[in-house]
């Protein structure tokens, strides 16, 4: 069984298409975004999970070196093993724990950073875990650097003046956390419902990869079985209901906390 100590160390690897996530860091494709790297660029996804993003970036430029930065790969051995499968070599797997990224890697390492949905999940007993690793990641960047952290909402957009992604040339790490920390943050409920999935489906399956999707397909982690299967077909409907009950229970143990 899979034990952590904070919530956030027990989020969802997630899963989300290569192409999604070009977009959701403001670009209109893969691409787009593989052309716009520097020359021989190093770049990192830190909270990468399980997305595809950095091996086809890194197919369309086989002179950078892309880095998934993820804790679910020293969690889960199994997890690493899938999500490495058919990566080129200039794709590197490394496990770790985001807020203490420099103790990885040394400052100015890398030529653009790349986070999305990390911070949320991290900031969702207090911000300090959020802020340390929002420190971290501009650390590790480049002068004049690309930073894009998302999810990204209007209330961060307006404290970066309507840009979605930041460089490194003017500010201090301790102002962008600051920013970043405050614009990705979760609402109060949003926050709720989030914590508690992340308090009751990782240990409810074992591991942290419990859902993902293969094309148009949703499937959802099969405990005994160990391997995927579709999210419609019999079993899986049946986990979903074990799932459900027990998201019921920790809302009632909550609330009688309360």
């Amino acid at each position: 069984m899979h034990k952590t100590n904070t919530v956030y160390e027990n989020a969802v690897t997630t899963h989300r298409s290569a192409e999604s996530l070009a977009r959701a860091h403001g670009f209109e494709s893969v691409a787009e975004l593989a052309e716009q790297l520097p020359e021989y660029a190093k770049v990192i996804d830190v909270g990468a999970g399980a997305s595809p993003f950095g091996v086809e970036v890194a197919k369309l430029r086989p002179d950078i070196t892309w880095v998934n930065f993820d804790y679910s790969y020293g969690a889960d051995p199994e997890i690493l093993k899938e999500v490495s499968i058919g990566a080129p070599s200039n794709v590197e797997y490394v496990a770790g724990d985001a807020t203490k990224l420099t103790d990885v890697y040394e400052p100015e390492t890398f030529d653009a950073v790349f986070s999305y949905w990390l911070l949320p999940h991290m900031s969702l007993d207090e911000p300090g875990p959020a802020r340390a690793a929002a420190e971290a990641m501009y650390k590790v960047t480049k002068i004049g650097g690309r930073i894009s952290i998302g999810s990204r909402n209007d209330r961060l957009r307006r404290l970066f003046g309507g840009k979605d992604q930041y460089n490194t040339e003017s500010g201090s790490s301790e102002e962008f956390a600051d920013k970043i920390v405050a614009g990705t943050k979760l609402s109060k409920s949003a926050s709720y419902l989030q914590k508690l999935i992340n308090e009751t489906a990782t240990p409810f399956f074992g591991t942290s990869r419990y859902a993902k999707r293969e094309g148009k397909q949703k499937q959802i982690y099969d405990p005994k079985a160990g391997e995927y299967i579709p999210l419609s077909s019999k079993e899986g409907v049946k986990i979903r209901g074990r799932l459900a009950i027990e998201l019921a229970k920790r809302a009632y143990i909550n609330k009688r906390r309360k």
